[in-house]
């Protein structure tokens, strides 16, 4: 395995890590019965307000994925290109 790939690996590690922590701290939000359809009111707009956040924190890791990926991309063609 390269240097490259194992750096890949490990950034993909992280993104799992955060994605999972991020939903950990979403699901205990989740009003009793999970998703009834008999819940209304402050507690759903309140669950509405946790996902919104929680989606904004994955598209956050998302947005640094990409640049991350371009940059290592990046760094792999000028090796390939080296002498």
């Amino acid at each position: 395995m390269s240097a490259l790939e194992a750096e890949l690996l490990r950034a993909r590690s992280r993104i799992m890590a955060d994605v999972a922590a991020s939903l950990r701290e979403l699901v205990p939000r989740l009003p009793p019965g999970e998703v009834a359809s008999d819940w209304r009111g402050p507690a759903q707009r309140a669950f509405e307000e946790a996902l919104m956040v929680q989606l904004g924190r994955v598209r956050r890791v998302a947005a640094s994925c990409e640049v991350a990926s371009d940059a290592l991309l990046g760094a792999a063609g000028r090796l390939e290109a080296a002498p």
